[in-house]
């Protein structure tokens, strides 16, 4: 109990991935992370029995992690405790400093900024905290500390920011608006849902009107100028729900330009095109298992399903590299040549191996209950996956998939295709789906022979008296109901 130290978002990552086996411990990681706050609302980069950051927190993913967890664990104590640390941490980023600024906006325009309260930096720091400056404690912050998007960015002393809105630190303030609000919508706190969903709007419109340029999300220094880096972080936007569908799709042909970021091993954390690129030392191109997880999350969202799933896939095979080889759990890896790098066993390691496991079946705030069989190139079996208070299994290849639920048979296509929004009761079944084969043979299982009334797009298509219907290559709502 002497000896310990927590850093933020490592810890929510690893609640998420212990939850998989253990929802005791993944509550106890929630509330280990969620105990190391700080008074005026600091959930800091890291804290230790003996000292810690008070002066700069770090990226704000918790809400988003701790709801993916509640939806795992079906316990509402998740939320109820967490909610108003979370809450005060979310309050922290924009709240006024002496000098009357928000904290992490010191040009006042709603955007944030990466920073550090001077006047909060504690005593006795570890030696390699040891004479830094406002700029690179504000990178440590952004927890990307070398990253080439910070590279040479001026400090302000007085506000205590960067001197550049920060595209990754809005979107995830925006994310965590959003969450916040799904949470308070579960607790029942209408006013907090609504307060935040203003914010969830204006930090929307803040962010497309100010930090798109051209064809690509940048961040913006105070004086109107882009800056000229792409990052891996640069599609958060993605996952925080920012583009509409046009700019979606051009962010898409970013990341799959193989001069910027795709290519065998992604995502590279700068683009392939950058100077530091070859530097493949620490945030400066090479693989986080982080960064990788949260631009999937928001590929899913944007029902991006096919490029989701190559990403998935290449994701695993990176961590497996190593694993399989060395039995080894790699901080990051190369990008080039796909080699580990960094600490040897690293805790949020595993994130790139729970990418494919919910590439096949997963819960998500934007999709609820989602199935796919894209990954599948053989036979998968996939047992025992906890979801708000069921046991699911399923077994998939590249041309069909049947989904069990508490031991029973639910569903099964023969085809390729992934169902989203999954409602299921005992007298109907509910589900967006993207049918990525010519054609998809459905079978509404749990309702053995019964004939069964069919909506497709809110369409009609009569009582089906087969126990199978067909699908074409599209995305529909389906809608299927025992005929009484």
């Amino acid at each position: 109990p002497d000896i310990w130290t927590i850093f933020e978002w490592d810890a929510f990552f690893n609640a998420l991935e212990v939850s998989i086996e253990n929802c005791r411990l993944a509550k106890q990681e929630i509330e280990a992370v969620l105990d190391c706050q700080y008074p005026w609302g600091n959930i800091p980069n890291w804290r230790s029995a003996h000292n810690g950051s008070p002066d700069r927190s770090q990226l704000p993913v918790g809400s988003f992690n701790v709801l993916k967890v509640y939806y795992k664990c079906n316990d509402i104590t998740i939320l109820e405790k967490s909610y108003e640390r979370l809450k005060k941490w979310n309050e922290f980023w924009k709240a006024p400093r002496k000098n009357g600024f928000p904290r992490r906006d010191g040009n006042n325009d709603g955007l944030l900024e990466w920073g550090s309260d001077e006047d909060k930096i504690a005593k006795g720091v570890p030696k390699w905290e040891r004479g830094a400056d406002g700029r690179q404690r504000a990178a440590w912050e952004s927890g990307q500390d070398d990253l080439p998007n910070f590279d040479n960015v001026p400090f302000d002393n007085e506000k205590g920011t960067l001197k550049m809105n920060c595209i990754d630190l809005s979107s995830l303030y925006t994310l965590d608006c959003e969450m916040l609000m799904k949470i308070a919508e579960i607790l029942g706190k209408e006013e907090d849902k609504a307060k935040f969903k203003k914010e969830y709007e204006e930090m929307k419109k803040r962010i497309n009107e100010m930090m798109w340029n051209r064809d690509f999300y940048y961040d913006k220094f105070w004086d109107g100028k882009f800056s000229i880096h792409k990052a891996s972080s640069n599609f958060y936007p993605l996952l925080a729900g920012i583009p509409d569908e046009k700019r979606a799709k051009l962010l898409l042909f970013h990341l799959l330009n193989e001069k910027e970021f795709w290519g065998e091993y992604v995502i590279p954390t700068i683009s392939r095109d950058n100077p530091a690129f070859k530097d493949q030392q620490y945030w400066r191109g090479t693989i986080w298992p982080p960064t990788n997880y949260l631009v999937y999350q928001g590929l899913k969202r944007y029902k991006f399903d096919e490029v989701a799933s190559k990403f998935a896939i290449k994701s695993a095979k990176l961590f497996l590299k190593s694993w399989k080889k060395y039995r080894l759990c790699r901080e990051n890896y190369n990008s080039i040549t796909g080699k580990g790098g960094g600490q040897r066993y690293q805790s949020w390691g595993p994130l790139f191996a729970l990418i494919l496991l919910e590439d096949f079946i997963d819960y998500t705030p934007f999709e609820g209950l989602r199935v796919g069989n894209l990954s599948a190139s053989r036979e998968n079996r996939i047992e025992n996956i906890r979801i708000k208070g069921k046991t699911y299994d399923l077994i998939a290849d590249k041309n069909k998939l049947i989904l069990y639920r508490n031991g029973k048979e639910i569903l099964r296509f023969y085809g390729r295709g992934v169902l989203r929004n999954i409602g299921i009761n005992k007298n109907f079944l509910l589900f967006e789906i993207n049918v990525l084969s010519e054609s998809i043979k459905f079978y509404p299982s749990f309702l053995k022979k019964f004939p069964f009334n069919l909506l497709i797009n809110n369409e009609r298509k009569g009582v089906i008296k087969k126990e199978y219907f067909y699908l074409k290559r599209g995305y529909y709502k389906v809608e299927i109901k025992i005929k009484m």
